[in-house]
């Protein structure tokens, strides 16, 4: 099956098959692995943020298709394979936005989605985010936003699930200096097993146009 951009989706059984489509992969090809895990030069297919400098190949086919400020970072796709017995969490409104950060309580002043990925100060630091500046969060169903006040992913830590219209009553208002976004872990009893793994090829060959 083609998808835009000349992206591809197979299904990869585990074993030395996986290294072979590493080597034979091209850069932003993605296929699906029965296994839990991606092959060396891939990656899981989950919205994370990568560094330009360190993915430039795979910059040039994506852009800011998904997220990322297009100066330093980029963002993947986020099509991994869902967890069984769970919703899927809704499509969001911007590319890469699955969460939402905003300025003031009650889900006021300015807003920024957020995509699934590790978002350090530098990442933020573009208008109109301001750092220590965050006094509310709202995550679709089935993501998990931790906020941090180091700037990169450290110090004291908040996580919502959710929504926190105001981050008063939990002493972490205007505190935020970096935030994670995850996948929030299933309710008891429910299986976190997923059906494999959706991964992109960071690494291969640079597909020409036809």
């Amino acid at each position: 099956m083609k998808i835009r951009l000349g992206l591809c989706v197979a299904i990869a059984a585990v074993g030395a098959s996986t290294s072979a489509f590493a080597q034979d992969a091209y850069v932003g090809e993605i296929r699906q692995f029965a296994s839990n895990y991606c092959p060396r030069d891939w990656a899981p297919a989950n919205g994370a943020l990568l560094q330009i400098s360190q993915y430039s190949a795979l910059f040039s086919l994506l852009g800011t298709t998904y997220g990322g400020d297009g100066r330093t970072s980029f963002a993947l796709p986020n099509i991994g394979a869902p967890v069984q017995g769970a919703s899927p969490a809704p499509l969001p409104n911007q590319p890469g936005g699955e969460a939402r950060i905003y300025e003031h309580c009650e889900l006021e002043g300015w807003s920024v989605p957020l995509g699934l990925g590790d978002h350090r100060a530098a990442d933020l630091a573009r208008p109109p985010y301001s750092d220590n500046n965050v006094s509310a969060v709202r995550a679709s169903p089935g993501w998990t936003v931790t906020l941090f006040d180091g700037a990169n992913l450290d110090g004291q830590s908040l996580s919502v699930t959710g929504e926190n219209r105001c981050l008063v009553a939990q002493g972490f208002n205007d505190l935020t200096s970096s935030i994670r976004v995850t996948r929030a872990a299933p309710p008891p009893g429910q299986s976190s097993a997923a059906a494999g793994i959706t991964c992109i090829a960071v690494q291969g060959i640079f597909p020409s146009r036809p």
